[in-house]
């Protein structure tokens, strides 16, 4: 069967709309089915279906055709045939932002949207098509082995009048896509709600008295008068534009995203539709709060509290400190392009203990990040590393002015134009810059501290903040963030400074744009690839240096070892470091160290308490890390991240995250993954949660069962034992528990962490 099997709704409701009812409902035939009009509510009876079924697909820029189900606002905008991600566009694509880049279905048509609600010559509409072509396939009796999964699976997207050929091309394309069938229930609630004309509410709830007041408030700290205050909310802007704020000291958090509006606070929002947050606004503009009124989906969800408390920290980082403004910055490329430059009136150690303060929340921003495929960034990093930071006080670019200004200009970071001859003409002269600074890096480093750095070096979080320690879990095209040092020693770590951090941020996030051409994304990638370099540079230094080189050549193995003399700057081997190390692999005796130092985390995160339940599943687990993928081979048939539901008979349940650490010579290449990997080295990290946004699997095993699950399992290095594996325990898409299941997993992150969690996306589910 053609692999473009229907990314159309492919996961239009692709998983769009299915039961979590039991049995063979689901098979039922649409023929047998009367076809007349219920009386329906979208808020009471849709809205579920979508948010339970539909949106676990069919939001933000990886939605099959672009279809966004998380609000009536993108189901009104319908689909598009071209996919926002292109990596070999010569031209930027036209951007199509829902809530900013258009605000009507016209002009939404306008921009290549069809709609999948409308009905066309008396005939259903498209959206009712998929689900009837998703009814009498059969498809919950088996699933067409020849149907790809995942985000590399081409577009296919039918408008209404192409659906016959559509349909004759692909019977099994129908929705829910390659997944367990749509309930009675279900089925006539939305095809009654098709019929009667799609009703949704036209705007969103209003804000309660204590919302409103909280939003006045951070409305009017940003759009202070003085060239002070207007400096710091352009900083504070362009740091946070991209999460979900809410107001900590509310009960129920509400969320909101902050924006740059031509109309003032207490008038309706006038969004400036900008690519980047500094791109010029070219008037008078304010800092306005919006409410995020889609559904919440994992992916996209990236909180930062605002409190009383903050309020005050901000204030005493950029407000009390005395400094001048003598003229406020433009957006011309320069100031785009150099944060360092832009901000350099604000004291560098505020703007660092600002980074520092919220240091988890800024590294998901670039490693997580809001694009939902992210590989241009999960492409240069390891599959699981540690990252930690300079400490404030010994940091030579927050510390020594003279260093500052000598290096300012080296800083800047590239992908501000979207230019094939930036691409051409200007990357020698980033990476000449980079590794210049790098240069002065090591002789400012070496002469401020010829003794080498020591633990103190590194950021501590005073001892109370979790976000001093991360471990980043990469899984393919997308990553995960989180705080503590996980699992064995890593194959690598970082130490970022302020200017990596910094960096790192605006490459990545400030100054990325989805819609952009391939110079944009390679240009992002490559700088990034310095960025990596730089920061397990800066961790080299804590380690003795007669290791150094041995350790660095293991990072970059095979022809990264000609990039090693071409592409980044020499490592330090001169200067010695002030630890004392007592064997001889240092990087092994500095992980434990770090293990001990940060082990507070572990006790200080939320969902990591030591239950029996999770102490002995923990204890069971263990077994299945011991071992590398070449002496224990069920590892090579497991995929990225699996999720492991251990249940009892009370109702109670724990989550497990089975993590593939994939191993590679190096990661040092824009293309040619498979050519470093090293399938042999790969290791299994079991972490209790959800270590992910794109579960790959699941399996379902009863407490009693978990000890011979993890001997199966252990012992599966052959396909038909692995499967029987599968079979036994697996959770397949097609399994008659799978919507159940799958929406127990949103329920387990609610639990847990009610502000942080949100709808797990089924994407890259696989059937193994």
């Amino acid at each position: 069967m053609n692999n473009k099997v229907g990314l159309l709704f492919f996961l239009l409701f692709l998983v769009s709309c299915m039961s979590s009812k039991l049995g063979n409902e689901g098979s039922e035939s649409q023929a047998t089915l009367p076809r007349h009009v219920l009386p329906v509510s979208y808020e009471q009876d849709i809205k579920p279906i979508f948010e339970q079924k539909c949106v676990v697909c069919h939001a933000c820029y990886d939605a099959p055709c672009q279809l966004n189900l998380s609000s009536p606002d993108g189901l009104r905008r319908g689909a598009h045939k071209l996919s926002v991600y292109n990596g070999k566009r010569l031209v930027a694509a036209t951007p199509t932002r829902l809530g900013i880049d258009a605000s009507s279905e016209q002009e939404w048509r306008q921009l290549g949207f069809f709609s999948v609600l409308d009905s066309v010559n008396q005939e259903p509409s498209l959206m009712a098509k998929m689900l009837d072509l998703g009814r009498t396939a059969g498809k919950a009796a088996g699933v067409d082995e020849d149907i790809s999964m995942g985000t590399s699976r081409a577009n296919d997207c039918p408008t209404t009048v192409e659906f016959k050929a559509y349909a004759s091309a692909h019977p099994h394309g129908g929705m829910p896509f390659v997944s367990t069938a749509l309930g009675n229930e279900e089925y006539h609630k939305l095809h009654s709600w098709l019929a009667g004309g799609a009703v949704m509410p036209q705007a969103s709830s209003p804000l309660d008295n204590d919302l409103i007041q909280q939003v006045n408030v951070w409305e009017t700290f940003l759009n202070g008068k003085s060239k002070k205050e207007r400096l710091v909310a352009r900083y504070l802007y362009e740091h946070l534009f991209m999460g979900h704020l809410y107001f900590s000291e509310l009960s129920k958090p509400r969320f909101f995203k902050v924006v740059r509006s031509r109309t003032p606070p207490g008038v309706t929002v006038s969004i400036i539709a900008s690519i980047r947050p500094n791109d010029d606004p070219g008037s008078e503009f304010y800092y306005r709060f919006i409410p995020v009124n889609e559904a919440i989906t994992v992916k996209t969800h990236i909180t930062y509290a605002l409190n009383a408390k903050k309020m005050a920290r901000f204030k005493q980082l950029f407000l009390q400190p005395e400094w001048f403004v003598a003229a406020l910055p433009g957006y011309s490329f320069v100031e785009k392009a150099n944060p360092f430059l832009t901000f350099q009136s604000i004291p560098v150690r505020s703007r660092y203990l600002f980074l520092l303060d919220s240091a988890a929340y800024f590294v998901d921003t670039f490693i997580r990040g809001p694009v939902c495929n992210g590989q241009l960034a999960t492409d240069v990093i390891r599959d699981r590393f540690w990252t930690l930071f300079q400490a404030p006080d010994q940091d030579l670019f927050v510390i020594d002015a003279a260093y500052q200004q000598k290096v300012l200009q080296l800083l800047a970071v590239p992908g501000v134009q979207d230019d094939i001859r930036e691409f051409v003409v200007e990357w020698p002269r980033y990476k000449k810059n980079n590794n210049l600074y790098m240069s002065h890096r090591q002789q400012g480093y070496a002469e401020k501290w010829p003794q080498g750095p020591d633990f103190e070096h590194i950021w501590n979080g005073e001892g109370n903040n979790a976000s001093a320690a991360q471990t980043i879990f990469r899984h393919h095209n997308n990553a995960k963030v989180t705080t503590g040092l996980a699992g064995s020693t890593p194959r690598t770590m970082w130490v970022m400074d302020y200017p990596l951090l910094e960096r790192s941020y605006y490459v990545l996030v400030a100054n990325f744009n989805v819609f952009g051409n391939v110079a944009h994304h390679a240009l992002t990638r490559m700088y990034f690839d310095l960025i990596r370099n730089g920061a397990e540079q800066n961790l080299l230094r804590f380690i003795p240096s007669e290791q150094r080189t041995g350790l660095i050549k293991n990072w970059y193995q095979d022809a990264a070892q000609l990039k090693l003399y071409m592409t980044y700057e020499k490592i330090d081997l001169s200067i010695p470091t002030a630890i004392d190390f007592h064997s001889e692999n240092a990087f092994s005796e500095f992980s434990a160290s770090l293990k001990r130092r940060y082990a507070w985390i572990e006790t200080k995160n939320k969902g990591l308490a030591k239950s029996p339940h999770h102490v002995q599943s923990m204890a069971a687990l263990s077994v299945l890390t011991e071992k590398t993928a070449g002496k224990s081979g069920f590892i090579k048939r497991l995929p990225d991240i699996s999720l492991l539901r251990v249940y009892d008979q009370s109702g109670g349940r724990q989550l497990y995250s089975l993590v593939r650490d994939r191993a590679h010579t190096n990661v040092a290449f824009l293309l040619g993954e498979s050519l470093r990997y090293l399938p042999d080295e790969d290791k299994l990290t079991i972490m209790p949660g959800i270590m992910g946004s794109y579960p790959n699997f699941m399996f379902n095993v009863a407490k009693p069962e978990l000890e011979e699950f993890v001997d199966q399992l252990n012992k599966a290095d052959q396909p038909e034992r692995f499967n029987k594996v599968v079979k036994r325990w697996g959770v397949q898409r097609t399994h008659p528990e799978f919507w159940q299941l799958f929406a127990d997993l949103s329920e387990y992150l609610k639990e847990q962490d009610p502000v942080n969690a949100g709808i797990l996306d089924m994407n890259r589910y696989q059937n193994l």
